[in-house]
């Protein structure tokens, strides 16, 4: 990466940090600020003071002159230590509080990404893998925190440099001192920054080496830490003996993590000595220097400890510069993969329009083929189907024939590549995807709830119309437990008096979401698999009139449950192998569902 890719990535990292949080910027950089000048300002006027009070030992020196001047430096020192201190101090919380917040509104980055990106892009793998890694790395310290830290320390190493170096400058050309002097002291801070450098760089290959190598240890780490600390895990646990395993796995990661630790520091020891023998170095020929000047009157006692203070910090910002830089150079590895996830492709849901919700959908697959990004092989293939307004479709093949895909892409989860999808004759690419979604009512069968009240999980909404939350779960059936617990949270970590809900429950909670939503086409995959028989029932006695007026898309494993729908598509080979309703179907003895059908019913009692 050439200085300009690098300076334009660090750039637009200093762009985003303030994007996330300006305050946190600002309040960092006035804190900056404060920190350098009340390490620098008080050593010069410390030295006047010395200077003021040394006069007054002099044969021909006004006392009253000097001590006026004197106390009127202490008294001037003294208020803009405090003065910067205590801008410093109110800048040092407020940064602290900002941290907080850029921290939490950097996972809310991330949590919004996550949920506005295309669902093709999500669904990946190695979207999965390039989200854990940046996790790691963000644990690691990497990434945005690097870039804070490392741009921290150059914008301070750069201002204390500015005012370091002039005053170094002045001390290399003072006139009474031996060219040989100036030209040693030159070429020792020259070589000590230079192997500072040099060391600096080694130390974070080092560090990098180590960082390639743990990645994937902290990727497992962070599994197993998801994983375990989720209470509902304990069951697996428990019930399958899995504890030893676990804690073996676990014990095997710490122990290869702390073998290629003691490898790392094993050589970032020893440039760790060699710059400790380098500073004893400089701060020997610094003191020789200084020395010399002051027994050759040009300087002045005070500036005797001045001096070599701002040599030793001149050297010290050139360092943090130098070492800052490469640290950032080196972090825009990382940040260019932080930014390739938040570049990812994303959907735009701009606007509802609601009366689309409402309308009537007349729903046209036109020659559909579709296969995986990742894929080579056909899921689907020249799928061409008409469902009419209203019609109730239900859905059923084996295994991997189709079925969820064909549902994935009536939702716009994935776009078909061929062919087109019509919603009242209008390609659904051409539905802003908002409004699209609007039209939609979807139970999932592997559809989540969330941490929050029961009621906002139906709704959507922290301000839910509560009369129609308890409408659509009675439409249910048998949710008297459940409407008395609308405003109870769900999961037990979530609150003191959080709730878990059973698997048939929850299921309940998901048909009310979609009946509250209200679209004009409903899709249920599987949406009774976890209730109880009688529960069943009562959904498929009030399906018609729970689905009145809608498109249903209804999948099922179990035949018998498709009775209830108009017409049955049943799917193999890469698409749509038979159509028709229950009775008609089941005349056809060499048809996939005839077959489906009786493999599933021969072993039922009457």
């Amino acid at each position: 990466m050439n200085k300009k890719s690098n300076f334009s990535v660090i750039v637009k990292g200093v762009r985003l940090i303030c994007k996330i949080n300006l305050k946190y910027a600002g309040y960092t950089l006035l804190s900056i600020v404060c920190t350098v000048l009340a390490s620098y300002i008080p050593i010069y006027l410390s030295a006047q003071i010395v200077n003021e009070i040394a006069l007054l030992s002099g044969e021909n020196a006004s006392h009253d002159i000097a001590v006026q001047k004197a106390v009127l430096l202490i008294f001037v020192t003294v208020g803009v230590i405090w003065v910067l201190n205590f801008v410093g101090r109110y800048a040092a919380r407020k940064k602290d509080i900002y941290s907080t917040i850029f921290y939490m509104d950097e996972k809310k980055l991330f949590a919004e990404k996550s949920m506005d990106m295309k669902f093709s892009e999500a669904e990946k793998k190695s979207t999965a893998l390039l989200k854990a890694r940046i996790d790691s790395e963000n644990q690691t310290g990497y990434n945005m925190w690097m870039l804070y830290e490392n741009g921290t320390k150059l914008i301070q190493g750069c201002i204390g440099a500015v005012i370091s170096f002039a005053y170094v400058a002045r001390l290399l050309w003072i006139d009474g001192m031996p060219g040989w002097s100036r030209a040693v002291l030159l070429v020792v801070l020259v070589l000590v920054i230079a192997v500072n450098a040099l060391c600096n760089r080694k130390m974070q290959d080092v560090n990098n080496e180590e960082m390639e190598l743990c990645a994937p240890l902290n990727q497992w780490s962070n599994f197993y830490s998801d994983y375990l600390k989720d209470y509902r895990s304990g069951k697996d646990i428990r019930m399958f003996g899995m504890q030893k395993l676990i804690l073996d796995n676990v014990r095997k990661m710490n122990d290869q993590y702390l073998h290629f630790s003691e490898q790392a520091n094993r050589k970032l020891e020893l440039y760790t000595v060699g710059k400790g023998l380098l500073s004893i170095v400089l701060k020997l020929a610094v003191y020789s220097y200084i020395l010399v000047a002051f027994l050759n009157h040009e300087v002045q006692i005070g500036e005797v400890a001045a001096s070599v203070a701002y040599i030793v910090l001149c050297v010290r910002d050139v360092m943090e510069i130098v070492g800052s830089w490469q640290q950032l150079k080196n972090n825009n590895t990382y940040l260019e993969r932080y930014f390739s996830y938040l570049e990812l492709n994303e959907e735009t849901a701009d606007r509802f329009e609601k009366e689309l919700q409402q309308t009537p959908c007349k729903i046209e697959f036109r020659d559909v083929s579709f296969r995986y990004p990742d894929s080579k092989e056909f899921v689907l293939k020249h799928l061409n189907v008409t469902i009419n307004p209203q019609e109730k479709i239900a859905v059923v093949g084996k295994n991997g024939s189709g079925k969820t895909t064909f549902i994935k892409l009536l939702c716009r989860l994935y776009e078909p590549t061929e062919g087109s999808i019509l919603v009242n004759g209008k390609d659904i690419s051409e539905y802003e995807y908002g409004e699209y979604l609007r039209m939609l009512s979807v139970v999932f069968q592997d559809f989540a709830l969330f941490s929050m009240p029961l009621k906002e999980n139906v709704s959507g909404s922290q301000n839910p119309d509560t009369d129609r939350v308890k409408l659509c779960l009675e439409k249910v059936g048998n949710t008297d437990s459940l409407v008395a617990r609308m405003d109870s949270y769900l999961y037990k970590y979530a609150s003191d008096e959080g709730i878990e809900l059973s698997g048939g429950e929850a299921q309940k909670v998901a048909i009310a979401r979609a009946l509250y939503k209200d679209g004009a086409i409903m899709v249920l995959d599987e949406p009774t698999s976890a209730m109880d028989a009688k529960s069943e029932e009562k959904v498929f006695k009030q399906f018609k009139a729970i689905t009145e007026s809608k498109n249903v898309f209804f999948i099922s494993h179990r035949l018998s449950a498709c009775k209830i729908c108009d017409r049955i598509l049943v799917f193999d080979r890469q698409g749509i192998v038979q159509q028709g309703t229950h009775d008609a179907l089941l005349e056809n003895a060499d048809g996939l569902y005839y077959k489906m059908w009786h493999a599933q019913t021969k072993n039922y009692m009457v």
